[in-house]
């Protein structure tokens, strides 16, 4: 945890570049509030099978997560290991980003996850493999509206959507950037 809080966890941070994980890391998580402005960078070590990245995490009591961010330039991921920039059980998780530009991924990532709202998150990928799904902003039982995935370069092996939500998603995009990029899609589904 770069930052646990009953009530708020705010502007932390987590920094690994070295060494090996076989757990959940927390940029910032809150027990019942709001989990804002928290990050995780990860540049190299070893990130073992099942464990979880959240830049930040707010647990309940419609706590919002919103602002946070994770970024991956580096390491070696074995298995499943699954990212959300922010998630919210009960709130809003709006204006999360996820950026990778390298690994090898087996399960989803998220720029946003929230009850109420995910809007304005963003997953932006320059390289690696992802053979899981990606979601700009995805909600269960609000809005996701006007998320982004930007992809330059990488391999997707499965569904990439902008944002997804049983309520209302509009605006979304999915950007897939020309001139020098190198992205592969097999088996995937881009909505």
């Amino acid at each position: 945890y770069g930052g646990y809080g009953a009530t708020a966890a705010n502007g932390n941070s987590v920094e690994i570049n070295g060494g090996t994980i076989n757990s959940y890391v927390f940029g910032g998580f809150s027990e019942s509030g709001t989990a804002e402005g928290n990050s995780v960078e990860i540049s190299g070590g070893t990130i073992n099978d099942d464990v979880r990245v959240w830049g930040g995490w707010a647990e309940s009591n419609s706590g919002n997560a919103n602002g946070n961010s994770v970024i991956i330039s580096g390491g070696t991921f074995n298995g499943d290991v699954r990212v959300w920039g922010g998630l919210s059980q009960s709130g809003t998780a709006n204006k999360n980003s996820v950026i990778i530009s390298g690994g090898k991924f087996y399960n989803d990532f998220y720029g946003g996850k929230g009850e109420t709202a995910a809007d304005d998150n963003r997953v932006i990928i320059s390289g690696g493999t992802i053979n899981s799904y990606v979601y700009g902003g995805y909600s269960e039982s609000g809005t996701a509206n006007r998320n982004q995935v930007i992809i330059s370069d990488g391999t997707i092996n499965s569904y990439v959507y902008g944002g997804s939500s049983r309520t209302e998603a509009k605006y979304n995009k999915i950007v897939l950037l020309g001139n020098n990029a190198n992205y592969t899609f097999t088996n995937a589904h881009v909505r």
